[in-house]
């Protein structure tokens, strides 16, 4: 059975699993990885100056094309300077990819005692720093677990509410040799550990589907429908849930008016009849003003932070009844928040 680097079976898995464009930047610590992502046929490259850059890049891609982007950089600054932007798709729900390079694994610090600053060359720790602004982050340690993490890291980047992952790899590992076919795989179907995930994915299962589903959206429109004064209030997660289409069908079946959150003012045009205006501490008068004197407030696709229901939140929507759909379980329960209906579902 023909063998191949961990690199080009990486490279190869992004492919297979639909990724089509990896923003990167090269650099020693990751010379195979760039290498093989290099050579991958099927993966668009794009080359940047700066990490953060990459980073950026990507998560733009994945608002604009719904698709999931690849990252590539490499060890100690080149992870560094890749946080900023993968902690703006964290917050904002965007999925990507990082593959970072890393010292071979005879020189990380952590391997040893007394624990050092530093042992390999521009060695940095990145998973414990990424480890609160990802969805899944670990270090590729042994060249067998390479098909697992891999897929494991493309499923839950896209699974229920998007994020970023990471995967970091030490160049001995990157360019170990793999019988890629004898590799154990990712079932997202089997009992998992938790392992490398945040502790927060967990808040994304246990959605209501199929009868129980129906149950609250039918109860949730009764109310609706019922309100003299209702309102519905949109956000990004319109469009990064692929539902776009359907939240207009949906919203001109009611002849609701509706408010855009300050991250999804292309969820309706400016010109539809619906469109009011955007609610916000950086929102406007006329959207504000809706919201603050309906009486139902649905939202849709928006976890309402701080800058949508101001600093003073307590008197959001004060005299509505607010219903909320959120994927996000504990976005439903936050203390800034008040919901008299919240829906855990897509």
């Amino acid at each position: 059975m023909a063998k191949i680097r961990v690199a080009d079976l990486i490279a190869q898995i992004l492919v297979e699993q639909g990724v089509t464009d990896v923003f990167m930047l090269t650099g020693g610590g990751a010379m195979h990885l760039n290498d093989a992502l290099g050579r991958a046929k099927g993966l668009r490259k794009v080359f940047t100056h700066h990490e953060q850059s990459a980073a950026m890049a990507a998560e733009s891609y994945g608002r604009m094309s719904g698709r999931l982007a690849a990252v590539n950089v490499t060890t100690g600054p080149g992870g560094v300077n890749a946080l900023n932007g993968v902690y703006g798709a964290y917050t904002d729900s965007v999925g990507m990819v990082v593959v970072s390079g890393q010292v071979k694994r005879e020189t990380i610090a952590a391997n040893y005692d007394p624990a050092l600053r530093q042992l390999g060359d521009q060695e940095v720790d990145i998973i414990s720093m990424v480890r609160g602004i990802t969805k899944y982050a670990v270090s590729l340690d042994d060249p067998a677990d390479a098909r697992r993490v891999t897929e494991r890291a493309i499923w839950l980047a896209r699974r229920g509410r998007p994020g970023p992952v990471w995967i970091d790899v030490p160049i001995d590992v990157q360019g170990a040799l793999v019988e890629a076919d004898a590799l154990e795989g990712f079932d997202p179907d089997a009992a998992r550990d938790r392992a490398g995930e945040a502790a927060n994915t967990a808040c994304e299962e246990g959605a209501l589907t199929g009868a129980a589903l129906d149950d609250e959206v039918a109860a949730l429109l009764a109310e609706f429908c019922a309100a003299e004064r209702p309102i519905v209030l949109a956000g990004a997660g319109v469009r990064l849930s692929g539902t776009h289409q359907a939240f207009l069908d949906f919203v001109h079946r009611l002849g609701a008016p509706v408010v855009t959150g300050w991250n999804a003012h292309d969820a309706i045009p400016n010109t539809d009849d619906l469109f009011v205006g955007r609610p916000g501490t950086i929102g406007d008068r006329a959207g504000n003003f809706a919201v603050q004197t309906a009486d139902y407030v649905l939202v849709l696709g928006s976890r309402l932070n701080i800058r949508q229901v101001s600093y003073n939140w307590q008197s959001f929507a004060r005299n509505a009844r607010v219903a909320m759909v959120e994927i996000d379980a504990a976005e439903l329960r936050k203390p800034t928040l008040t919901v008299h209906r919240p829906i855990h579902a897509e």
